[in-house]
């Protein structure tokens, strides 16, 4: 068995677990963990490519050693160890719409440039909350000028997750169609052609419909959409994504929602 990882990275989250829960469930908490032997990759690639100039490979280099800086707990800007100081080419000066400055700042010209593939593939935003991401989605959308298609879902209670037949009837459709919850789209989705869209679930791996797939839209059907696959191996093919039944993981509700 091999794992690959970065324990630079976040650590597992455990839902209003303790630090004790969240250190129980580490990989080198495992009771197997004294038999893997620690294999460290030392060499960055990209800058060892040979594409990139002199010039962008000190930069990638000194980004690079910045991050493992980060990571080691070595790179601190106050006595008390709990301020790291962002390069000023990095961040942007805060502003009265900040959400609108990001879209401007990755995204500039977007009106003219929102169908070139090649400006779509190379930018992405990533945001911290949902709601966030919601609010970011709705701004973009309305930015591209297109005659956009809502789509709503089904949403119903598990069956087999509840113990009577009465009790999703606790449940009216109202508050099923407001639940919002991680993993799976909320109740309303407006999409337009052209529009970037994200899979959410692994569909069909030898097609690279994975999750995590990012595509273009390129029709809206009534009950399914197509797109362009942007990035990978299967980059440009347009495939069907149909309507298929979600349900979250894990869920803070007595029930299993199905949308």
């Amino acid at each position: 068995m091999v794992c690959g990882g970065n324990f630079r990275q976040i650590l597992p989250v455990v839902p209003k677990g303790t630090r004790a829960d969240i250190v129980d469930v580490s990989l080198n908490s495992f009771y197997l963990w004294s038999f893997f032997k620690i294999y460290q990759l030392n060499q960055n690639m990209r800058l060892y490519n040979g594409s990139v100039s002199s010039s962008e490979a000190a930069k990638i280099a000194s980004f690079d050693k910045w991050l493992l800086q980060i990571g080691d707990g070595s790179l601190y800007d106050d006595t008390d160890r709990e301020l790291i100081k962002i390069p000023s080419d990095i961040w942007k000066n805060s502003s009265k719409d900040p959400m609108k400055s990001i879209v401007d700042a990755i995204y500039p010209s977007l009106l003219h440039k929102y169908n070139d593939l090649a400006y779509l593939k190379e930018r992405a935003i990533l945001m911290p909350k949902n709601e966030m991401v919601h609010e970011l989605n709705e701004m973009i959308m309305n930015i591209i000028p297109r005659k956009g298609i809502t789509y709503f879902s089904s949403d119903n209670i598990c069956k087999a997750s509840i113990n009577t037949n009465d009790e999703d009837l606790m449940y009216p459709m109202e508050f099923l169609h407001n639940l919002k919850i991680n993993g799976i789209p909320n109740y309303d989705i407006r999409l337009k052609e052209g529009a970037l869209i994200m899979l959410l679930r692994n569909l069909n791996q030898t097609k690279g419909l994975c999750n995590g797939t990012r595509l273009i839209v390129t029709h809206l059907g009534k009950l399914s959409i197509r797109g362009d696959i942007i990035y990978g191996t299967n980059i440009g093919q347009n495939i069907t994504i149909p309507k298929i039944i979600m349900s979250p993981n894990e869920s803070r509700w007595p029930f299993k929602l199905n949308r």
